[in-house]
């Protein structure tokens, strides 16, 4: 059995499951194969994704790199449940927290939002290094052809 989604991913399974990263409504087709023979069903407008979809993005500046700016970019969300990974409470007054300051140590920290809009919830994470920074490793000189002169480490 093949079942084509919106994106025409193909899935070679009993069961295939797929996860929408966008709200709207969905066509599926259905191809199946027995014996050497094909058929298949397309069902217009079957699949309803409702809002909210959970996104966003972070900054920070490099004069404060413990201090990060984050900045909502969700779809269709009526709350907010910001958690920075770092122990201190979650931010829920809205959808952009007051800038979020952490620990003055070298960390990398899993940041989640979760929106939602009705009976519906999302969530999303990324990873947040903390106070991260920039080595440069010289090599000797000279140096000889296609030979690295530095090397970057973060």
């Amino acid at each position: 059995m093949v079942m084509e989604f919106w994106r025409r991913r193909n899935f070679n399974s009993a069961k295939p499951a797929y996860k929408y990263s966008k709200t709207g409504t969905f066509s599926v087709k259905l191809i199946a194969y027995n014996d050497g023979c094909l058929d298949s069903i397309t069902k217009i407008n079957y699949v309803t994704v409702n809002p909210p979809l959970s996104k966003f993005v972070y900054k920070f500046t490099c004069s404060n790199k413990n201090q990060y700016t984050f900045v909502d970019s969700s779809l269709g969300a009526l709350t907010w449940d910001w958690d920075f990974g770092d122990g201190s409470g979650h931010y829920t007054l809205g959808p952009n927290p007051p800038v979020h300051i952490y620990p003055n140590v070298t960390n990398t920290y899993t940041v989640t939002l979760t929106v939602t809009n009705g009976g519906c919830s999302n969530t999303s994470t990324q990873s947040v290094k903390v106070l991260q920074k920039t080595d440069f490793i010289f090599s000797s000189n000279p140096v000889c052809v296609n030979t690295l002169f530095y090397t970057i480490q973060s």
